[in-house]
C-alpha cells in the first residue's frame, strides 16, 4: 500500500543531491524544504512525465535515482566511446522541449501522432531533425495531423480492418525517454479492456508498458496492423490517493477506428491491412520500425 508522510531531513537532501545531480538544483544540501526545493522537484516530473505533484517522497527518490544512474551511464558512455560531440539539443533560439512518437500514414509524408505531443510547440521536427508542420489538430480526440517529407524508408502503417479485440496480442513501438534510453523501443501485452476510463469506447486497455515519449506512437496486432495510438498511462500516484493501492499495467490507447475517421476528414488516404497471415515479433518490430519516427517539440 503507498504511503502518505512528511519528508524528513535526510529524505529531502538525497533528493536535492540527485536533482543537483541532474543539473535542475544549484541550493544547499540542507534538508530544507524550500521553495528552490520545490521548483526543483516539479521541473523533475515535468521534463520526465511523471505527475508533478511537488511531493518529496521515497516514490521520488526511486525515480530520481533512476533517471540520475541512467543519464550517468550515458555520459560515462559518450565520454569513453567516441570522439565525436554528442548531437546539439539547440537549434538557434530554440530548444527540446519534449518528445514523443509518430507514424506515417501515406506515402506523402503524412503523420499521425497524439496532439498533446505537438501542444505548445514553436517547431517540430522527426527523426535527426528533419523538419514538420501540423497540419490539424483535434484536442478532444488527443489526435494531431503532420507533413514531413516522405518516408525514405517507404514504410507506411497499414490500419487493421477490424477493432482490437480482448485478449488479443498487442505490440507498442515507440521512443520513450528519449535521450536516456536512445533508439526504437518495443514492448508486448495483451488488450485488457476494450474500453477506456469509466467506458469510455474511444479508448482500449492493455497491458504492454508504456513510458513518457511513447505517446502518439502505433499500437499493433499479430498481422502487423494498427489497431490504436498509444496515449497515456494510468496516473499511479492519482489512484494510490484514492483507492490506497498503486496501480499496475494499466496503460491506455485511441481506438484505431478514431483515429481513420480523423484521418478520412483530412483527407488523407490510409491502408488498411487485409493479411491474415501471423508475423513473427522480430518481423513485426522491423517493419513498424520503418514507419514509426521521432517527433520533437522545440521551444524558446
Amino acid at each position: 500500500m503507498f504511503e502518505f508522510y512528511e519528508p524528513n531531513r535526510e529524505t529531502v537532501r538525497s533528493a536535492q543531491r540527485l536533482l543537483a545531480q541532474l543539473g535542475l538544483y544549484d541550493g544547499a544540501i540542507d534538508g530544507v524544504v524550500g521553495p528552490i526545493t520545490r521548483r526543483a522537484v516539479r521541473q523533475f516530473q515535468e521534463k520526465w512525465g511523471y505527475p508533478v505533484t511537488g511531493a518529496i517522497d521515497q516514490r521520488l527518490l526511486g525515480q530520481l535515482d533512476v533517471v540520475a544512474k541512467i543519464a550517468a551511464a550515458i555520459a560515462e558512455e559518450e565520454r569513453g566511446g567516441s570522439s565525436e560531440p554528442s548531437a546539439p539539443r539547440k537549434t538557434g533560439e530554440l530548444e527540446i522541449q519534449s518528445t514523443g512518437t509518430g507514424f506515417y500514414v501515406d506515402a506523402t509524408g503524412s503523420i499521425l501522432t497524439n496532439a498533446h505531443v505537438v501542444e505548445g510547440c514553436s517547431a517540430l521536427t522527426i527523426g535527426d531533425g528533419i523538419s514538420a508542420d501540423l497540419v490539424a489538430k483535434a484536442g478532444e480526440a488527443d489526435l494531431a495531423l503532420l507533413r514531413a517529407p516522405a518516408n525514405p524508408t517507404n514504410g507506411v502503417a497499414r490500419f487493421s480492418s477490424r477493432p482490437a479485440r480482448l485478449n488479443a496480442d498487442v505490440t507498442v513501438i515507440g521512443f520513450p525517454f528519449h535521450g536516456l534510453l536512445g533508439g526504437l523501443n518495443v514492448t508486448r501485452g495483451a488488450v485488457s479492456s476494450t474500453s477506456g476510463i469509466r467506458g469510455d469506447d474511444d479508448y482500449f486497455q492493455m497491458t504492454a508498458a508504456v513510458q513518457p515519449g511513447n505517446s502518439g506512437g502505433p499500437v499493433v496486432n499479430i498481422f502487423g496492423a494498427v489497431i490504436g495510438v498509444v496515449v497515456s498511462k494510468l496516473d499511479a500516484v492519482k489512484v494510490a490517493e484514492i483507492t490506497g493501492d498503486i496501480p499496475q499495467n494499466i496503460n491506455f490507447a485511441i481506438r484505431g477506428e478514431l483515429a481513420k475517421l480523423f484521418l478520412t476528414k483530412h483527407n488523407v488516404g490510409f491502408e488498411i491491412e487485409m493479411s491474415q497471415t501471423k508475423l513473427e515479433p522480430a518481423t513485426l518490430a522491423e517493419d513498424a520500425g520503418k514507419y514509426t519516427v521521432l517527433i520533437s517539440c522545440w521551444g524558446g
